[in-house]
């Protein structure tokens, strides 16, 4: 209906999973990555995991596209069936004849004699395999046996488990352990940053044939705000967005017509006559109807505890369900909120905040003389973290951080986190120090964050006296402290280090993927008896506040 009006060659928003539409984020471009290499080997499995609307079955579209064409490619996208169900349909996508009706062992072996001469003509077999949490833990471990159809030299089928997070704790079940052993490459997509979003936007727009601004910088922030990053939400609300700028004819969307299309995409009237908020189960997911807060005129507030969402990052999110999102954002009176950006300007906001971030940490980083502040923090062994999140993921790093907040103009602008207590957050603004409520940082703050951390020694710059730079040993050292700090059950000199990985991550609230993270890095740390910055033993000092 808009096409026309704006000069689109074709819709810019359609949900259909078209490849031409993918935006490879970092994170997309990392999974892209994941995801050929994994087919790359010589077999096993390659498990890409994301919330509802996060953009797998697009980015599979795309991988499916560059897979080379000695590649045979057999597509489920209904996994709710029978282990000889998936059997017959595998052989359908690859055109054996009248698989259906032979036994499962028949099916096994027919299958055998087509991936023996597919191999013999120098062809590799693939299996993709769409919504796999759907998959029963019986028809997963039949799915692990066809990895055992092999050659001396390699086996004969590769298999692409997709799916939403489910999958990934159904894969660290005990019963498929040894599925999980068989992984060569795994993958978390996580939901987009704001600036991402923003690129997003600005990239369908063009595929659609539009090189000018539609979307206001506000109307921007607010599709985020509303969005929260999922590119499905993104494209039903700009979708919206655009048809409601047509019915007014105006050329430019702003941010009040986002919130309109963002109340019919949910289907909540009642969010635009009040600041009521709506519950979230999930970081990835709007429910509505579980519930409203009755709130006072006078107060306009609303009760909660929790901060934004996080998009589920690489290694686990700990953040609860239940939480409470405002229907605030850059235009909210932050001064009656108790919190005032004042005139920060983004750049210079963001120098200050990093210099005092390695100041906490015992360093002088001194931005006309260093440079970059991350590739100065290398020279001293500290990494960068830029991540997505919310008070109990920052609670769990237990670092300073510097936070990425909205301004009044709309603009983002960086802050210091120093210390974190229950319904409060000690902050940096401009160089001033304050206690500041979190419900007031929650209205400006859309979870992006960056923080330092100690990189270990095998990864470091910075060659350290006593310091172990075989990264075996110095695994094995953290572990057997944090095993001790948490009485969890000791490994012994010969075990394996994942299971022991695995436990510790379960136990810090992490994603038990057992991969060696960043922030399975910084948690590991905090057991190694270092002095290190902290957020809780910030707040515990007389001194801070």
């Amino acid at each position: 209906m808009y096409n026309e009006f704006f000069g689109f060659r074709e819709s810019p928003f359609t949900i259909a999973p078209d490849p031409r539409y993918l935006y490879l984020s970092e994170r997309h471009k990392e999974a892209l990555a994941h995801l050929l290499y994994g087919v790359s080997g010589q077999g096993g499995f390659v498990v890409l995991t994301g919330e509802v609307g996060t953009g797998k079955t697009t980015l599979c579209r795309r991988f499916l596209e560059e897979i080379p064409e000695n590649v045979d490619i057999a597509l489920v996208f209904n996994p709710k069936v029978s282990a000889r169900e998936l059997l017959a349909t595998i052989g359908r996508e690859l055109g054996l004849p009248e698989v259906s009706r032979h036994s499962t062992m028949e099916m096994i072996n027919q299958l055998n004699d087509y991936l023996l001469k597919a191999h013999a003509e120098g062809r590799h077999t693939l299996v993709v395999i769409d919504e796999a949490q759907n998959l029963s833990a019986d028809v997963l471990e039949q799915v692990r046996l066809l990895t055992n159809l092999e050659t001396s030299e390699k086996k004969l089928v590769q298999i692409a488990l997709l799916g939403q997070p489910e999958l990934a704790t159904l894969l660290d079940s005990p019963r498929l352990r040894q599925l999980s052993q068989r992984i060569t490459a795994r993958y978390h997509l996580d939901q987009l940053s704001r600036r991402e979003t923003c690129n997003y936007i600005a990239y369908r727009l063009s595929v659609a044939g539009q090189k000018g601004t539609i979307f206001s910088r506000r109307a921007l922030a607010a599709v985020y705000r509303h969005s929260h990053g999922i590119p499905r939400l993104i494209n039903l609300i700009c979708d919206r967005s655009l048809l409601g700028a047509y019915t007014r004819n105006s050329l430019t969307v702003n941010a009040a017509t986002v919130r309109r299309a963002a109340r019919e995409v949910r289907g909540d009237e009642r969010a635009g006559r009040s600041r009521l908020g709506w519950f979230r189960r999930g970081a990835s997911q709007f429910r509505l109807g579980v519930g409203v807060f009755v709130l006072t005129v006078a107060a306009g507030l609303m009760l909660a505890e929790g901060g934004p969402e996080s998009p589920a990052v690489d290694e686990g999110d700990a953040a609860g369900e239940g939480r409470v999102e405002r229907e605030t954002g850059p235009g909210t009176n932050q001064q009656e909120a108790g919190l005032s950006l004042g005139s920060l300007s983004s750049d210079a906001s963001r120098t200050r905040a990093y210099k005092t971030l390695f100041d906490v940490w015992g360093y002088d980083y001194r931005p006309s003389e260093h440079g970059q502040a991350c590739d100065w923090g290398q020279t001293r062994g500290l990494g960068c973290l830029h991540r997505q999140g919310n008070w109990s993921r920052l609670a769990v790093l237990d670092r300073p951080a510097v936070l990425e907040l909205i301004n009044q103009q709309g603009e983002p602008v960086s802050v210091v986190l120093l210390a974190l207590e229950p319904g409060r957050a000690r902050l940096e603004v401009g160089g001033e120090r304050q206690w500041v409520s979190r419900e007031a940082v929650e209205t400006v703050w859309f979870g992006g964050y960056s923080l330092l951390w100690r990189v270990p020694p095998w990864e470091s710059r910075l060659i350290e006296p006593g310091s172990t730079r075989n990264r075996e040993l110095w695994l094995k050292q953290a572990l057997s402290r944090a095993e001790e700090a948490l009485s969890l059950e000791p490994g012994a000199p010969g075990d394996a280090l994942e299971p022991r990985i695995t436990a510790f991550q379960r136990r810090e609230g992490l994603r038990t993927d057992g991969v060696i993270g960043p922030l399975t890095i910084i948690r590991l740390n905090h057991y190694m008896g270092r002095s290190v910055p902290t957020l809780s033993r910030a707040s515990s000092d007389p001194l801070s506040g």
